[in-house]
Parts: C-alpha cells; sequence; structure tokens
C-alpha cells in the first residue's frame, strides 16, 4: 500500500524533444480499465493488498476473487474501502469456485488479471487466462 501511495509520481506521462531529426516522442499512461486478482486461502489479506491498491491508485476498478475457504477477509476489506470512502462498485468482491475463476478469466473484454502461479491448479488458472489478455503472476 505504501508504494500505491506514491504512484502518481510515477504516473506522469512524458514529453522527449528532438529524439531524432524533426521527432518529438509523447507517452500518455491511461488506466487498463478494471483489473481482476484471484488470490489463495494461505494469505487472505496480504496477497490481495499486494494487488489492488496499484490497481486503484492507477485508475482501475478491481474485482477480487478470494479463495473459497477464507471469503470473510475479502468481504471486510470491502467494507473498509466503502468506508474510507471509496465509490460504489471500483472495489468488488466475487466468491466462488472454480466456476467463478473461469466466469472472470472467460469474460468479454481485455481484463488484466493477477494469480499466484505456485500450485497445479493456478498454473491452468494462469494458462487459461494467457490465451485470452494480460496475466501477471504473484
Amino acid at each position: 500500500m505504501e508504494f500505491a501511495t506514491g504512484i502518481p509520481q510515477l504516473l506522469k506521462g512524458e514529453v522527449t524533444e528532438n529524439v531524432g531529426t524533426r521527432v518529438d516522442s509523447h507517452s500518455l499512461r491511461q488506466p487498463l480499465g478494471v483489473v481482476a486478482g484471484i488470490t489463495p486461502f494461505n494469505f487472505p489479506a496480504m496477497v490481495p493488498m499486494w494487488m489492488f491498491p496499484v490497481a486503484l491508485a492507477c485508475g482501475n476498478c478491481f474485482v477480487l476473487k478470494p479463495s473459497e475457504r477464507d471469503p470473510s477477509t475479502a468481504l471486510r476489506m470491502a467494507e473498509w474501502l466503502t468506508e474510507a470512502g471509496l465509490p460504489d462498485g471500483v472495489f468488488q468482491v466475487v466468491q466462488g469456485d472454480k466456476e467463478a475463476v473461469d466466469a472472470l478469466l472467460h469474460s468479454p473484454g481485455d481484463r488484466p488479471t493477477k494469480a499466484p502461479a505456485d500450485k497445479p491448479a493456478s498454473a491452468s488458472t494462469v494458462a487459461a487466462a494467457a490465451m485470452r489478455r494480460t496475466v501477471r503472476t504473484a
């Protein structure tokens, strides 16, 4: 979360003049839209907190799919974010098992997805997501 609080400095666009003969370079950073995070059971608060602060600080909405073994931690985090003034719909929690994960991964649009890839089931999740969209492993 500390990194996310300093992220505005990293989000600035850049203008570089004269990178070539009569050529200037402009970069503009824009939000991706909706980012999904699929998290394991063993660190129900820590792993999501690696994911959603950066996504939110970059102007994205975040959909968290926690492990079905510990669903209450994600709901509590959603409550805290609402109490802190985060607008409705910016942080959402989706509960369920593999079917919920598959629904997230196969929904329309390009949704960047982040999931731990240290277990065979997680590896298949990452492989399925990689076939359709951007995937980063935690």
